[in-house]
């Protein structure tokens, strides 16, 4: 009766960690600024929104898109205009 035990808590363990191994690997959470891209095999499968998000291991992969405005400081460049007088008349 005893081996029955140990086998129940081999096969227990064993799930235990699988589970542990499997699990941040399924689950995603995105934030309100962000939405996901999911491929399965290679394929668009579609976008999801914000929130938890589950994924097939090894199947789906997902790359996050970040929907926050950036701003770039680009420096003044100075116009060629008729009025400076760079064009030659004809």
């Amino acid at each position: 009766m005893f081996e029955e035990y140990e086998r129940l808590l081999v096969w227990l363990l064993l799930i235990i960690l699988l589970a542990v191994i499997i699990l941040p690997q399924m689950i995603r959470i995105l934030r309100e600024y962000q939405r996901g891209v999911i491929f399965r095999l290679g394929k668009l499968l579609g976008t999801k929104g914000p929130g938890l998000i589950f994924l097939i291991p090894i199947v789906d992969r997902m790359v996050r898109m970040d929907l926050c405005v950036v701003t770039i400081d680009r420096p003044a460049t100075a116009l060629l205009t008729d009025d400076e007088g760079n064009f030659e008349r004809a």
